[in-house]
C-alpha cells in the first residue's frame, strides 16, 4: 500500500539549512559531473538539441496571428538522471524544481516556461516558503508536467513521452513508482498499455508539494509548443494501429459537454457539415485507444481549440485539420503538431460573446467555416 512507501520527516530539515547557492548546477550534466562518485548517480544524455520549425503553409483564414510570428524554436538535450537524495516541489501552473541532495536547484530541470534567473533571485530574496518534505523510498520516476495534470493535452503530450525517454536510458525496468501529477483516468488507461498498473503509480494529491525521494529518476522538461516528430512517433507506435490509406472519416468535434469554449450554435455548425459526410463525435467518455484510432481513421477533422485536439498526435499524413478560435486568443500547440506531420492545417477565429478570450463562448459562421474546407479541397 502507499501509505507504507511513504514516511514523514526525511530529515533534511530538521537541522538549520545551509545556505543555498542557487547557481551551483546550471544543468543536470553539471550535477552529475561534480557527484558523480555518489553511490548510484547516473545521467543518460540522449538526444541532442534541435530546431523545431512551425510551416506556415495554409492560408490566412483571420487567425490570431501575433503568435505565428514565433516559427521556431531549439528544442533542448533530452536527457535522465538518477539522482540520489534529490528534492521535488512541485506546485501546479507555478515555477517548479528539482533540488540535488545539497539543496541547490539544477536549472534545466526547472520547467522550460518559467526563467531560471527570476526563479533563483526569489530564492535569494527568502521569497521560499517550503514546507517539510514527505519522503518515498525506491526508485521514483518523474511522469509529472506543467500545470495540474487534469489536462488530456498536457498529459498525453508532454509527461506520457518520457516512457520513452526511460526505456532509451535503460531504466524503465528498475522503476518500482511512478509520480504523476494526478491520478485521473486517462492516466491509468494509458499507463496500462505500459503494463504499469495503478498500484505502481503515485499522485501529488496524495503527497503534496514536497518531496525527497530516496533515489529520483529526473528526466527532461518536454512541455513546449515545438515538440519534435519523436514524441508523436512513440505516441502512434503505442496507441494506434496501421490503418487503410483511404481513411473516409471526417470529423466534427463538439464540445458540447465542456465547461468552456463552447460553440454556441454547434446544432447550426453540424447542419452544415452533416452534408460533407461529417459525423458529430463527444470525446468524453471514450478511451485514449478509441480516440486514437478515430483520429488515425479521419481524413478531415473541424474542432474548438481544446484539449481533444491534443489526439492529432494519432493523425496520418495529409489529414486536413480546422481548428476554430474565439477571437483574441490563440495558441500554437495544434499548429505545431500539424507542422510536424505534415497535416493540412487551417485555423479561423471568430467573435468571442463575452469574457476571458481563451475560455469564452463563441459562434462559428458555417458558410465561412465551409469556404475554408472547400479551399482545403473538402467538399461534397
Amino acid at each position: 500500500m502507499i501509505v507504507k512507501l511513504l514516511q514523514t520527516g526525511a530529515g533534511l530539515f530538521r537541522r538549520k539549512p545551509q545556505p543555498l547557492d542557487f547557481t551551483a548546477y546550471n544543468t543536470t550534466a553539471d550535477w552529475f559531473q561534480r557527484n558523480s562518485s555518489q553511490i548510484g548517480a547516473a545521467y543518460v544524455r540522449l538526444r541532442e538539441p534541435e530546431e523545431v520549425v512551425n510551416r506556415m503553409n495554409y492560408p490566412d483564414f483571420g487567425y490570431n496571428y501575433n503568435v505565428m510570428q514565433w516559427e521556431r524554436e531549439i528544442f533542448p538535450a533530452v536527457f535522465a538522471a538518477v539522482m540520489p537524495g534529490a528534492r521535488l516541489w512541485f506546485r501546479p501552473w507555478q515555477p517548479n524544481a528539482v533540488f540535488a541532495a545539497d539543496g541547490n536547484p539544477v536549472s534545466d530541470l526547472i520547467f522550460r516556461l518559467y526563467n531560471a534567473d527570476e526563479f533563483y533571485r526569489d530564492g535569494k530574496a527568502g521569497k521560499w516558503r517550503l514546507p517539510k518534505p514527505l519522503h518515498l523510498r525506491g526508485t521514483i520516476a518523474d511522469l509529472t508536467c506543467l500545470g495540474d495534470g487534469k489536462n488530456y493535452c498536457h498529459w498525453l503530450l508532454d509527461c506520457l513521452p518520457k516512457i520513452h525517454v526511460l526505456r532509451e536510458a535503460g531504466l524503465f525496468s528498475s522503476i518500482d513508482k511512478f509520480l504523476v501529477n494526478a491520478l485521473t483516468p486517462f492516466v491509468t488507461d494509458t499507463l496500462e498499455v505500459f503494463n504499469i498498473s495503478p498500484d505502481r503509480i503515485i499522485s501529488l494529491e496524495q503527497t503534496g508539494e514536497y518531496l525527497s525521494l530516496e533515489k529520483f529518476v529526473a528526466l527532461s522538461p518536454l512541455t513546449s509548443a515545438f515538440r519534435p516528430r519523436w514524441i508523436f512517433e512513440f505516441l502512434q507506435k503505442a496507441f494506434t494501429r496501421p490503418v487503410s490509406e483511404t481513411r473516409k472519416k471526417r470529423l466534427y468535434i463538439s464540445r458540447g459537454d465542456a465547461p468552456t469554449r463552447r460553440v454556441l450554435n454547434d446544432a447550426e455548425v453540424f447542419t452544415a457539415l452533416k452534408p460533407l459526410g461529417f459525423e458529430k463525435i463527444l470525446m468524453n467518455g471514450l478511451s485514449v485507444r478509441e480516440q486514437a484510432a478515430l483520429f488515425a481513421e479521419a481524413g478531415a477533422i473541424v474542432a474548438s481549440h481544446g484539449a481533444a485536439l491534443a489526439n492529432l498526435a494519432f493523425c496520418k499524413t495529409g489529414t486536413t485539420v480546422v481548428e476554430c478560435f474565439p477571437s483574441g486568443y490563440s495558441d500554437m500547440a495544434y499548429w505545431g503538431i500539424a507542422s510536424r506531420l505534415d497535416l493540412a492545417y487551417a485555423c479561423l477565429a471568430f467573435p468571442a460573446v463575452e469574457g476571458d478570450p481563451k475560455h469564452a463562448d463563441f459562434n462559428i459562421d458555417p458558410a465561412r467555416l465551409a469556404e475554408t474546407l472547400a479551399a482545403l479541397g473538402i467538399r461534397r
